[in-house]
C-alpha cells in the first residue's frame, strides 16, 4: 500500500470515528429533524456494517433489538437518514452505507470506489473533479442526475492479494 492510499485510508477512518450520535443529536437539533430512537438504531447498524447493507438484512438485525419492526419501520427511517446526509444508498449494489462525514447539505456528492473482488466501499469527496465531470456531460449535452459518483474501482487490500 502507497504512502498515499494509507493516509487516504487513515483520513477515511478518522472521518468515520468523528460522526459520533451525540453529534448528530446536536447536527438534528440545528436541522429541526429528530434522531427518534428507531432511527439512532438504524444509524448505529449502518455504521457496524461500513461496507454496506441491504435493508432486508437491515430489518432482521433490528428485529434482534424490536420484535415488532417492519419493512416500512426500516425504508421510513434510511429515508430520514438519507435526507439528512447521513447515510446513503449504494445503487449498484442495492446496499446502505453510513456517510463518512457529516454533510451540512441533503445532497450526496462524491464518488464512492466499489471493489468488484470484496465489495468495499470507500467515499471520497473532491468538489473540483465532480465539478469538471458536470462540465463534460453538460458539453456532452448531458446532465448530472446525482451527485455521487459510483465507481468499479479494485481497493488496495485486494490490489496488495495480488501482487507475488
Amino acid at each position: 500500500m502507497t504512502k498515499q492510499m494509507k493516509d487516504l485510508s487513515s483520513k477515511n477512518q478518522a472521518l468515520e470515528d468523528a460522526i459520533n450520535l451525540d453529534e448528530l443529536d446536536h447536527q438534528g437539533a440545528h436541522r429541526t429533524a429528530r434522531l427518534t430512537p428507531v432511527r439512532r438504531l438504524v444509524l448505529k447498524l449502518l455504521k457496524e456494517h461500513p461496507d454496506g447493507i441491504k435493508a432486508y438484512d437491515l430489518l432482521e438485525l433490528l428485529r434482534q433489538h424490536q420484535k415488532n419492526a417492519t419493512s416500512p419501520t426500516v425504508y421510513r427511517a434510511l429515508d430520514f437518514l438519507m435526507t439528512q446526509g447521513l447515510a446513503r444508498r449504494v445503487n449498484s449494489m442495492s446496499l446502505f452505507i453510513p456517510c463518512t462525514r457529516l454533510c451540512p447539505e441533503t445532497k450526496h456528492s462524491g464518488f464512492y470506489l466499489i471493489c468488484p473482488l470484496c465489495h468495499h466501499i470507500t467515499e471520497l469527496h473532491d468538489s473540483n473533479t465532480l465539478s469538471v465531470l458536470a462540465s463534460m456531460l453538460i458539453a456532452a449535452g448531458h446532465q448530472l442526475k446525482e451527485q455521487a459518483v459510483e465507481i468499479e474501482a479494485i481497493c488496495p487490500a485486494c490490489v496488495n492479494d495480488d501482487e507475488p
